[in-house]
């Protein structure tokens, strides 16, 4: 990365971080903003329920971005997935329910820059907005709209595709945010510049840091043309390392594709900003359930898990402690 560092980026949650999101905290000189606070898990991946470390990341997430909450002046919200958005269901494994939404996005302190709910949007997540947006704080549309807040300017995009032009998963709002000294563009879920729309917007606001999410290569509709496509716009943009992470790392040969792309040593995992090593989790559930069966901690782990959590809720604690990026939380 290039340019003086005054910005703190620190990732909440993502997939190098041991589940699915792209949460990040960010310290400007004036401002704390909370991008896409929230956290999930894919429910199946080889026909196989999270396991426990990857429970336990959730966890630890979900305890980060309650922190983060707290010393938040802004939050932003890109879209409204379950990955980027806490939702109001109850979802044990993602710690989250209408408790837990309320507790993230109820505060009348904080400012919420929001995709527009009426525009651009498809039905399910408008649903979604619906709740956000009828309650009684303080929330802009955050579509194309440009913001200042003492020193601190935030310039978010037109909405853009959930991946390639056409994407039945509707749109996202890109974002670039700069301060006197430092800048950083948060792309969202554009899927790896699967579309030109994406790609302009990084090139009209050059940042010093750019955190991407990349193609969705595990996925099986997935086409190698999409991916293609993708890597080439990706290479439009280089001139500095950048964070490649989100649907990319789900994929279990990440590093070799970013080899074969020629990468290696420009895309790096958010992780990388604090420790050495990704938690690619999901990716690795197979080999995680073979080297640690969940009957080890009981036959009735996911059953428990449903109905009883807090049976099951000092196992998964005892897990978080052990995970690498637990020392974030000094640095919220």
């Amino acid at each position: 990365m290039s340019g003086t560092v005054t910005m703190e980026i620190i990732p909440l949650a993502a997939e190098s971080l041991g589940s699915r999101g792209m949460c990040v905290f960010i310290k400007t000189e004036d401002q704390k903003i909370l991008i896409d606070p929230s956290v999930s898990l894919g429910p199946l991946r080889y026909s196989l329920k999270p396991h426990l470390k990857e429970i336990a990341a959730a966890y630890l997430s979900r305890q980060l971005i309650l922190k983060a909450v707290k010393n938040t002046s802004i939050i932003i919200q890109t879209h409204y997935h379950g990955d980027h958005f806490t939702l109001g269901v109850n979802r044990p494994y993602e710690f989250t329910n209408q408790e837990m939404q309320n507790k993230i996005y109820g505060n009348t302190d904080k400012i919420i820059l929001a995709k527009d709910p009426k525009k651009n949007i498809n039905y399910n997540q408008k649903k979604r907005a619906y709740w956000l947006w009828k309650k009684k704080i303080t929330i802009h549309s955050a579509d194309n709209n440009q913001f200042i807040y003492g020193k601190t300017r935030i310039i978010c995009s037109l909405p853009l595709p959930h991946g390639k032009e056409g994407s039945h998963s509707g749109w996202v709002i890109s974002v670039f945010i700069e301060d006197s000294q430092d800048s950083v563009l948060f792309t969202s879920d554009v899927h790896g510049l699967e579309s030109e729309a994406a790609l302009n917007f990084i090139l009209k606001y050059k940042s010093n840091h750019l955190i991407l999410d990349g193609p969705s290569t595990y996925h099986p509709k997935q086409t190698e043309e999409d991916t293609r496509m993708a890597f080439n716009r990706i290479k439009r943009i280089l001139n500095n390392q950048f964070y490649l992470d989100h649907h990319f790392l789900r994929d279990k040969n990440w590093r070799q594709i970013l080899i074969e792309q020629n990468l290696e040593n420009k895309a790096l995992p958010l992780s990388s900003l604090f420790i050495k090593e990704p938690l690619c989790l999901e990716s690795l559930r197979d080999e995680l359930h073979d080297q640690m069966p969940m009957s080890e901690f009981g036959i009735n782990f996911y059953t428990f898990f449903q109905e009883q959590q807090e049976k099951v809720l000092p196992i998964i604690k005892d897990q978080a402690t052990l995970l690498p990026f637990a020392n974030l939380e000094k640095l919220l």
